[in-house]
C-alpha cells in the first residue's frame, strides 16, 4: 500500500511538472545592437598603408561600473533613474564599442593626412596615444542622450601633450534604435574634437 501511494504521489508529481511546461514559454531572444561608426571601413588593414601621417593608439578606455553591462541601460530623464533593458543588449563590450567608434571617427579625418588610429590591442608602434575615460554615456529613446568624457593625449613614454574634457548632449529618436544612433553620433562629434586636438601636435618623428 505505501509502495502504491509513493507511486501515486511521483505520478501526480510527473503530471503537474508536464502541465507546467505547457503554459511556460521560452524567454524571447533579445535584440543586440551596435554603436554606428562614422564610416564602415576596417582601420587596422586600411592603417598598413597609412604610415607617413600620425599613428594615435586609442586606450584605454574606461567607463563606470553602471555602463558595464550587456544589457543596454536607459535612463528615465524624470525621475533620475537608470534601467537595464534585459531584451535589448550590445552586441559586444561597450568599452570595445567605444573604442571602435572612435578609432573610425579618427582614421575617417586623419586618413587625408595619411593618417591612422589603432586600439590598443593592435601591435602597432604610436606616435600618440590616446586615454578616454568615460564619466556619463546614457539617455532614452526620445529624450536626450549624454556623453561626458575626460581624455588626454600623450607621447608613446607617457608626457602629457594635451588633456580636456567633452560633455554634450543630443536629442535620440522614438525607438531604442534611435537612442543607439545619437549615441553613435555623439562619439563621432567627440571622435571630431580629438582629431583638431591631434592636428595641432608637432609632426612626429621617426
Amino acid at each position: 500500500m505505501k509502495i502504491l501511494r509513493t507511486a501515486l504521489a511521483l505520478t501526480g508529481a510527473l503530471a503537474c511538472i508536464l502541465l507546467a511546461g505547457c503554459f511556460l514559454k521560452p524567454a524571447p531572444e533579445p535584440d543586440y545592437y551596435v554603436l554606428p561608426s562614422p564610416e564602415a571601413q576596417s582601420y587596422v588593414a586600411e592603417g598598413i598603408t597609412r604610415l607617413a601621417g600620425c599613428r594615435v593608439v586609442v586606450g584605454p578606455v574606461t567607463i563606470p561600473g553602471y555602463l558595464d553591462h550587456l544589457p543596454i541601460l536607459v535612463r528615465d530623464p524624470k525621475a533620475n533613474t537608470v534601467a537595464l533593458k534585459n531584451d535589448a543588449r550590445w552586441s559586444e563590450s561597450l568599452t570595445a564599442g567605444i573604442t571602435r567608434v572612435l578609432c573610425d571617427s579618427l582614421t575617417l579625418r586623419l586618413a587625408p593626412s595619411g593618417g591612422s588610429a589603432f586600439p590598443m590591442e593592435t601591435a602597432m608602434n604610436a606616435d600618440w596615444r590616446l586615454f578616454v575615460n568615460i564619466m556619463r554615456f546614457d539617455g532614452a529613446p526620445d529624450a536626450p542622450v549624454a556623453l561626458e568624457a575626460d581624455w588626454s593625449l600623450t607621447t608613446p613614454y607617457g608626457e602629457v601633450l594635451r588633456h580636456g574634457r567633452f560633455k554634450d548632449t543630443l536629442k535620440a529618436g522614438p525607438e531604442l534604435s534611435g537612442m543607439v544612433a545619437a549615441m553613435g553620433r555623439l562619439l563621432d562629434t567627440f571622435g571630431a574634437q580629438l582629431e583638431r586636438e591631434i592636428s595641432t601636435l608637432p609632426a612626429p618623428r621617426r
